[in-house]
């Protein structure tokens, strides 16, 4: 049975480092960070994700997981957090990506409001790893000029992306989540597609 797997070994040790990990990320747009405790997921999750998901989720909050990945996900995510699936992304407190070449439209999850732009969407995106993507500039809060990266993430996520970036405070955090690393992807960040920018269309 899948809750047979088990979760963190050291559950507020794993836990901790794992949120700081988490916190390093958003703090430094565009930076990897390591998040490897001694844990097996379910399968089709990396060890990153899951880790983020015993540490972020909880009784009280509402996933939305994106459909195609293994139905026993489901059951370890509420065996072992306790939280609740939606199936209305814009309800969500947080979102489950299985691809990071296959992320819905930002537009579709909870932006928050003006008055509470922390009662958003986060994003937990799964990739393959840091490159082979397009090609893109951060920056913003946490940068000191700009930061190259291109994770394997679609032409169009960033084209969404673009269109969130002007209702800030509003929109969504994201965090891409390789087999045992992390990169944060703040609303604070402004992204400028190369491609775009040498008038290749998205």
């Amino acid at each position: 049975m899948i809750t047979q797997l088990a979760g963190f070994p050291d559950p507020v040790h794993d836990a901790q480092v794992t949120f700081r990990s988490l916190l390093n990320a958003l703090a430094h747009p565009g930076q990897v960070f390591p998040i490897s405790p001694a844990l097996e997921p379910p399968p089709g999750m990396t060890v990153a994700c899951a880790a983020a998901c015993l540490t972020l989720m909880d009784m009280d909050t509402q996933v939305w997981v994106q459909t195609g990945g293994d139905r026993a996900v489901l059951d370890w995510l509420r065996f072992h957090t306790g939280c609740r699936i939606t199936t209305q992304p814009q309800g969500a407190d947080f979102a489950l990506v299985w691809d990071g070449m296959q992320v819905p439209d930002l537009a579709g999850f909870r932006w928050g409001t003006d008055e509470y732009p922390e009662q958003s969407t986060t994003l937990l995106v799964q990739v393959a790893g840091w490159d082979q993507g397009v090609e893109v500039q951060l920056r913003g809060a946490g940068i000191l000029e700009k930061r190259a990266i291109a994770p394997p993430l679609s032409s169009q996520f960033w084209h969404h992306w673009q269109q969130m970036t002007p209702q800030y405070p509003l929109g969504v955090d994201v965090f891409l989540l390789a087999q045992t690393t992390v990169m944060g992807l703040p609303r604070t960040s402004v992204a400028e597609v190369l491609e775009m920018a040498q008038g290749a269309h998205i």
